[in-house]
């Protein structure tokens, strides 16, 4: 019986325990305290007359169990003969009315032990920690910590098979044994468990997101009543929109039934179960098959975009910042800024208007040779995070200097950014050789100042403005050519910071 069974002691049948460990192990494991755990025995008639007794170990022996290499200690207590109810429910191969009579009859009396012990120290509803006798009538629940012992000891398949397919990881009280209930009677009346997987961790998302097989498709036939019942007490607490099943529910369900019908069967039926024609079985089986695929997409769908989120958003994130450039560069090429019309001066005012705007666009237009490089890829990274900031933030990321003055100059939620009280000087003011030179003098505020003007676009998404704005002293130097257009364009700049 997978770790627990009975044997001779004294001269007298026990009911025992296997904790699979040597002695050695038992004793460094420091388990002795198995032996003084509770578990109790419910008698038939307990509600609403008598009460539950306690189950207590009467010791520990170690002893030679079938399957072991060597001895074992085993927790050893009164006997009691019965199978546990994981066990009765998996009994027979097909659904009911072939083999579900005693799977239905030792649930009910599990129902009804549930509702007669204390609500303080209610052990869990492990269905392989609960023993039913052969007539159904008497219930053993074992001590808790001793059957995790006798679980861990039978391994993963052990936890799934008699405690973790039927348990709902996040409920207790009588939310959780409603779901137990639930779960072992779809298994009688359909012949499988609601959530047959076999992974612990596919098991415990199938539980949580209520991905089972509904009880009039897993089960032809079943009666109307017993599937919204099983069906409400399955489904995640979101979906449900009345409130969950009480166990008192399952035990009315169970008294019908041993009446001869359940309420709201058709007439001239009885039990769980109506007569149904082989058309409309067909039917029903076809509608499963439909289910099970759309269901198996659904999921797969599901999880992969509940796994992967943060990968699939830093993507979107990527395909977003590249559509963004991207259609600068063509905008560009189409109908991009020029510097057409502009005397020197006016390239040179356009340009550091370009870089407040980041305006990445106009700024190339006034450069050529690739003069102003590190201030065009500044800006086109600043654009892109401040694109992507309002798309998936709604706000703006930063604020030009005269902006943040106009706001009443102190600290600033967003970032200030740009160049503040330009002045120009001429300092080749002749023409005749196509050259001119400039000297440019102004404020640069730089969220980033550390970066020294040269932001990376991944850096500057990460890291904090400055309490209090501050504009960088800059001077420049620019020396401007003419094409063979006859259009101006700055084809040298050379800064120094601090000067101004």
């Amino acid at each position: 019986m997978n770790g627990i069974f009975r044997f001779e002691y004294g001269g007298r049948k026990v009911l025992g325990l296997d904790t699979g460990l040597s002695a050695e192990a038992f004793a460094r494991s420091r388990l002795g305290f198995l032996a003084a755990g509770t578990g109790w025995l419910v008698p038939p008639g307990s509600l609403p007359v008598g009460q539950p007794g306690p189950w207590r170990p009467g010791g520990i022996e170690e002893m030679a169990v079938n399957g072991r290499p060597g001895p074992v200690m085993v927790v050893w207590g009164p006997d009691f003969a019965g199978l546990s109810l994981d066990e009765i429910a998996d009994q027979g191969d097909g659904p009911a009315p072939c083999n579900a009579p005693g799977a239905l009859a030792a649930l009910a009396a599990w129902v009804r032990a549930r509702a007669a012990l204390p609500l303080e120290g209610r052990p869990l509803p492990w269905p392989g920690a609960a023993l039913v006798d052969e007539k159904a009538e008497t219930v053993l629940f074992l001590p808790e910590a001793a059957v995790r012992r006798v679980f861990d000891a039978g391994g993963a398949g052990v936890w799934i098979n008699k405690a973790e397919r039927w348990s709902h990881p996040d409920y207790s009280g009588e939310e959780a044994d409603v779901f137990t209930a639930a779960a072992l009677l779809y298994r009688a009346l359909s012949g499988s468990p609601p959530y047959p997987c076999r992974d612990r961790d596919v098991l415990r998302e199938d539980i949580r997101e209520g991905v089972f097989t509904p009880p009039r498709l897993a089960a032809p036939g079943i009666s109307a009543e017993a599937a919204a019942l099983i069906t409400a007490a399955l489904s995640p607490r979101a979906k449900l929109r009345t409130g969950r099943p009480l166990l008192a529910d399952f035990a009315r369900l169970f008294a019908a039934e041993a009446a001869g019908g359940v309420a709201g069967s058709a007439a001239g039926t009885a039990g769980f179960f109506r007569d149904i024609g082989r058309e409309e079985r067909l039917a029903l089986e076809a509608e499963r098959k439909r289910f099970l695929q759309k269901r198996e997409k659904t999921v797969k769908a599901k999880r992969f975009l509940s796994r992967n989120r943060t990968a699939i958003l830093a993507v979107l994130g990527a395909v977003l910042a590249a559509a963004l450039v991207a259609g600068s560069v063509i905008r560009a090429r189409l109908d991009g800024p020029s510097t057409r019309g502009m005397d020197a001066a006016a390239v040179v005012e356009s340009y550091y208007r370009a870089i407040t705007a980041m305006d990445h666009e106009t700024a190339a237009a006034c450069v050529t040779g690739g003069a102003g490089k590190d201030d065009i890829n500044m800006i086109t990274s600043l654009y892109v995070v401040s694109k992507v900031r309002q798309a998936y933030e709604a706000q703006t990321a930063f604020i030009s200097p005269e902006e943040w003055r106009e706001s009443g100059g102190g600290v600033s939620a967003k970032a200030v950014f740009g160049i503040d009280g330009l002045r120009l000087e001429g300092i080749d003011t002749d023409e005749s050789d196509g050259r001119l030179g400039y000297r440019a003098k102004y404020l640069f505020f730089n969220p980033y100042p550390e970066s020294g003007g040269n932001t990376a676009a991944p850096d500057a998404e990460n890291k904090a403005p400055l309490p209090l704005p501050a504009g960088i002293p800059c001077s420049d130097e620019l020396a401007l050519e003419k094409d063979k257009k006859g259009l101006w364009h700055i084809a040298e700049i050379r800064r120094a910071y601090g000067l101004n």
